[in-house]
């Protein structure tokens, strides 16, 4: 019988047939029709199959199908985890634009400590030489109308420089 005859007889495909022939499985002669099989042989070799296939237990389908879903290099991560990694990155850009914030407000309090200890060091030249003169306004101070002052007793950071600097003596 031909190879077409005994798939039909079986109900398998012509190219299943075919592969049990190419592989062994199944004795066949060549003739001017094509390759000629045995029927019984066909029919025992499907019946091989089928038991072979029941007692092969059956992997379920979701676990073939995630494996195939996972591109290679990648891993699958919990999403709580995701979520928890997500909100500490969120957390280190913030502590990020806090620190930006705290150096810019030191790099200004190194600025004014700089100009005060300038300014208290003129001031400390002027009282020495006892010639004390009105303190400028600095820019990070604006400057604000005071009450005149008495020359008897000093006032404001002159008045306080003057007391620290007899202190010491």
């Amino acid at each position: 019988m031909t190879i077409s005859e005994a798939a039909a007889a079986i109900g398998s495909p012509e190219a299943t047939v075919s592969a049990w022939i190419d592989g062994g499985r199944v004795p066949a002669q060549t003739s001017e029709h094509g390759r000629l099989v045995l029927l019984s042989s066909v029919v025992d070799r499907a019946a091989e199959m089928r038991q072979a296939q029941a007692a092969t237990p059956a992997t379920p389908p979701a676990a073939s199908v995630v494996q195939n879903e996972i591109p290679a290099g990648s891993m699958i991560v919990p999403r709580d985890a995701w979520d928890r990694m997500l909100d500490q990155l969120g957390n280190l850009h913030e502590a990020g634009q806090q620190l930006a914030d705290a150096r810019e407000r030191a790099v200004k309090a190194e600025t004014e400590a700089g100009f005060l200890r300038e300014r208290l060091s003129e001031l400390r030249d002027q009282l020495e030489q006892g010639t004390p003169s009105p303190a400028p306004a600095s820019p990070a101070m604006p400057s604000v109308p005071s009450a005149p002052q008495q020359p008897v007793r000093r006032q404001g950071l002159l008045g306080l420089v003057a007391r620290g600097l007899r202190r010491r003596s």
